[in-house]
C-alpha cells in the first residue's frame, strides 16, 4: 500500500514544494499515472495542494491504442472531477524530424505540451516514475558508460517537474491500484523487448531481485550516494567556471591546473548546457581544447569548441583560423600564409641530377619526392599523437617533444606549420622531410619546400 505519510515525506526530502500551489498530473493512462492522479486528489488536502490539474499528451502512433488511451484518461478525470488539458501529436501524418528517433520525437512534443500547461494555469508538473523507473533508468546509464551522473537515476525534481512517487515500488503502485480500484490501461510497447528499457524491466531486473530481494532498496541507497557525490563535483565544478572564467570564455591555464576529472566534468557541463546527445569522446576532445593541447573541436556543423589566446570558448564561427586549428590542402605552385609563415611548394624540373644524384644534403633537406606522398598534401598544425620519422637524423619523436627542442615558444607551437599526408607527417620546418617522402636517386618529381618567415609589420 502506499503510505501517504511516506510520500509526503518524500515531497519534503527532496523539496518540491507542491504546498499552496497548482499541481498538474501528467496522466498516460497507465498503472503509475491514474494511480498519481487518484493519489493526488484523495490527499489534496494534507499535502496542501491549491488545486489539482491534469494533462494528456496523444501521440497518435499507435492509433486506435492511443485514442483508447486518452478516453481512459478523459473518463476518469470527469469521474474525479479533475480539470484535464489534453492535446495530439498527429506523429503519424507528420514527417520525422531529420536525425531524430521517433522516441526522442515523442518526448519532446510531450515536454513542450507541458511546459506550455504550466505557463498557461502556473502549475508544477507532477510525474508518476517510480523506484522501479529509477532503477532501470540508472541500469540503462550504465549499459551506455555512464559517470557518476546516470548513476543516480531519475531526478526527484528535475525543470520545474517533481515525482512524488519516486521512491515508491511499482508492487505499491499495483496494490494501490487493485484497493482502489482504479482504471488504467496498458501500453502495448511496453510488453514488447523492442525497446532496451523493456529488456531491462523484464529480464535484467528480475534476476538481480532473485540474487538478492533487497536489491531495490540497496540501489536506492547507491543512488543516493551518487547524488550525493554528484551534488559535491557540481560544486566543484561551478567553483572552477567561476575562477577560470574570462571575458569572451574560460581560461585555459586554469583548467590545465586543475584537476583532471574536475576538469572533465565542467566541460562536459558546458557541452550539456548548451548540446543534448554528448557522447564521451567529444567531451575529451574538447577536454584537449579547454587545456591548451588543441584548438578547436566542431561540436556540430559549424559550431566548434575553440582555442584562442589561451581562452576557450563555444563558437559559431569558423573552428579554423588563420593562426589557430588550420588545415589547408596545398598544390604545387601555391603560396600559403599559415601560423606567421609564407610556404610555397615548387616543383623542380631539369635539375634533379645536380641536386639528388649528387645527394647534397643541404639542397636535399627540404625535398620531397612527390610519387611517394600518400593522398593529398594539407599544411596544418599539429595534432595529439603527431610523430615524425627525420629522414636526415634517422630517428622518430614526437612532433610536440620536437617542437620543444626547437625552442619553439609555447604561444606559438599551435600554430606552427607542419606539411602531412594521409599516413602523416612528411615535413617540419628546421627538421626537413620525412624518411617516407624524401627524395632520393630514383625521385621523378621533386618538390622543394620554400618557407620564410611574414613580418607582423608587412600588413
Amino acid at each position: 500500500m502506499i503510505d501517504p505519510a511516506e510520500v509526503a515525506a518524500t515531497i519534503e526530502k527532496y523539496h518540491m514544494n507542491i504546498r499552496g500551489r497548482k499541481v498538474l498530473a501528467c496522466v498516460s493512462g497507465g498503472a503509475d499515472s491514474m494511480a498519481l492522479l487518484h493519489f493526488l486528489n484523495a490527499n489534496a488536502g494534507c499535502l496542501g495542494i491549491e488545486k489539482l490539474l491534469a494533462c494528456h499528451f496523444n501521440h497518435g502512433i499507435r492509433g486506435a491504442e492511443s485514442d483508447r488511451d486518452e478516453q481512459a484518461v478523459r473518463d476518469y478525470c470527469a469521474e474525479l472531477g479533475v480539470q484535464l488539458f489534453c492535446a495530439g501529436g498527429r506523429m503519424r501524418e507528420r514527417e520525422k524530424p531529420r536525425g531524430m528517433s521517433e522516441e526522442m520525437w515523442a518526448r519532446n512534443l510531450r515536454r513542450s505540451f507541458i511546459k506550455e500547461c504550466c505557463r498557461e494555469t502556473g502549475a508544477v508538473a507532477a510525474m508518476a516514475h517510480s523506484l522501479n523507473d529509477s532503477v532501470e533508468t540508472m541500469l540503462f546509464n550504465i549499459s551506455r558508460g555512464s559517470g557518476i551522473r546516470g548513476l543516480r537515476g531519475i531526478s526527484p525534481v528535475y525543470g520545474g517537474t517533481v515525482r512524488p512517487f519516486i521512491e515508491t515500488t511499482r508492487e505499491q503502485i499495483e496494490w494501490y491500484c487493485r484497493e482502489n480500484h482504479i482504471p488504467f490501461v496498458t501500453d502495448s510497447t511496453n510488453l514488447s523487448d523492442e525497446y532496451s528499457r523493456n529488456i531491462i524491466r523484464h529480464s535484467i531486473m528480475p534476476v538481480f531481485e532473485r540474487v538478492n530481494p533487497a536489491f531495490l532498496g540497496n540501489a536506492k541507497r547507491m543512488m543516493q550516494h551518487a547524488e550525493d557525490a554528484f551534488s559535491y563535483i557540481q560544486d566543484q565544478c561551478e567553483k572552477l567556471l567561476s575562477e577560470a572564467g574570462r571575458e569572451g570564455g574560460y581560461s585555459c591555464s586554469a583548467f590545465a591546473g586543475a584537476d583532471g576529472y574536475i576538469a572533465r566534468c565542467a566541460v562536459k557541463q558546458l557541452l550539456d548546457e548548451r548540446f543534448d546527445m554528448i557522447d564521451g569522446r567529444m567531451v575529451e576532445e574538447c577536454l584537449l581544447v579547454a587545456t591548451g593541447e588543441k584548438s578547436s573541436v566542431e561540436i556540430r556543423k559549424g559550431i566548434y569548441f575553440l582555442k584562442k589566446g589561451g581562452i576557450f570558448s563555444i563558437s559559431e564561427a569558423s573552428g579554423r583560423t588563420q593562426d589557430e586549428g588550420y588545415c589547408l590542402k596545398v598544390e604545387p605552385g601555391k603560396t600559403y600564409l599559415a601560423g606567421g609563415f609564407l610556404v610555397s611548394l615548387q616543383e623542380l624540373k631539369g635539375i634533379v641530377y645536380d641536386i639528388v644524384k649528387k645527394n647534397s644534403p643541404k639542397e636535399c633537406f627540404n625535398l620531397i619526392d612527390y610519387d611517394k606522398i600518400k593522398g593529398d598534401i594539407y599544411l596544418r598544425t599539429r595534432r595529439e599523437g603527431d610523430s615524425f620519422s627525420s629522414a636526415r637524423r634517422k630517428n622518430t619523436k614526437t612532433v610536440k617533444k620536437l617542437l620543444k627542442e626547437m625552442k619553439v615558444p609555447p604561444e606559438q607551437r599551435d600554430s606552427f606549420p607542419i606539411l602531412a599526408d594521409s599516413a602523416g607527417v612528411v615535413w617540419l620546418p628546421g627538421q626537413g622531410v620525412s624518411a617516407s617522402a624524401a627524395a632520393d636517386s630514383a625521385t621523378v618529381h621533386p618538390l622543394k619546400i620554400i618557407i620564410e618567415e611574414r613580418l607582423d609589420d608587412e600588413g
